[in-house]
């Protein structure tokens, strides 16, 4: 699991400003587009503060869906194990069914494109290849 680390970030320092109340460089909104315009400049992020917890939240959020995919990978991968275990047992029993053979291939079709690791994805490879070449064989003799 991934552990989360509080993350500190540092506003700049405010400086307040002397307002001259009858400049005439004094920058006003007057009417009803002005209250439209000051209520959306009031609703965005005041600062870098405010700004730096918005991308930890979208961090938190991505970090959420590569452990969702991960999670999906790795069931997968138990489920694969679980069926290549099963196979195991049809050899030692003398009877393996093409059936077992048909859900690893099937499994293994869906899982690499999910796969980064290139010496996984081989050895998912040679799974699915050695189980069609058993389909063919039992084909083959029937």
């Amino acid at each position: 699991m991934v552990k989360i680390e509080t993350i500190t970030t540092y506003a700049p320092s405010r400086f307040r400003r002397a307002a001259k109340s009858g400049s005439p460089s004094a920058f006003t909104v007057s009417g009803s587009e002005g209250e439209e315009a000051r209520a959306s400049v009031m609703s965005a992020p005041q600062s870098s503060a405010e700004m730096a917890s918005l991308s930890q939240l979208m961090q938190i959020q991505e970090i959420g869906e590569r452990d969702a995919s991960a999670k999906r990978t790795v069931v997968q991968g138990e489920m694969i194990l679980e069926s290549l275990e099963k196979l195991q047992n049809e050899i030692l029993a003398g009877a393996i069914s093409k059936r077992s053979l048909e859900h690893i291939v099937t499994m293994t079709t869906a899982l690499p494109a999910q796969i980064s690791n290139p010496n996984l994805k081989q050895v998912i490879a040679e799974i699915k290849q050695r189980a069609m070449v058993e389909i063919a064989k039992i084909e083959m003799s029937r």
